[in-house]
């Protein structure tokens, strides 16, 4: 499922820079797709937030291009919650799409903002 685009001003998204966009997606199966940001230019950063339960030690794999700001885990005893941050600067030529691999069945959420400037 590919997400949909927020724009505008509103309590989460009042401090986003001028022209800066954020897009969402959610899923059940082994990939997330997180669609691109419709204003992403070459040389925005972009944030990348995946959430999804899975055990700690599963492996969430990224795109090509992001690199792994932290990942954090609940403990084995509370429900099996991951949390991992990404980064890139965008290019001249992004995809549509970014997919994360998440391994077998597991629910999971992303988002990723468009930072400008």
């Amino acid at each position: 499922m590919i997400g949909t685009v927020i724009a505008g001003a509103g309590p989460g998204l009042s401090a986003m820079p001028t022209g800066g966009a954020v897009t969402t997606a959610a899923t059940y199966g082994s990939t997330l797709a997180v669609s691109r940001p419709a204003t992403t230019a070459s040389g925005d950063v972009l944030v990348a937030s995946v959430y999804a339960r899975l055990p700690g030690s599963a492996t969430i794999t990224a795109p090509s291009g992001w690199s792994l700001i932290r990942r954090d885990s609940s403990t084995p005893e509370d429900a099996s919650l991951t949390q991992a941050l990404y980064y890139r600067v965008a290019t001249s030529s992004e995809p549509a799409a970014y997919v994360w691999s998440v391994g077998s069945q597991a629910s999971a959420a992303g988002a990723i903002l468009d930072f400008k400037g």
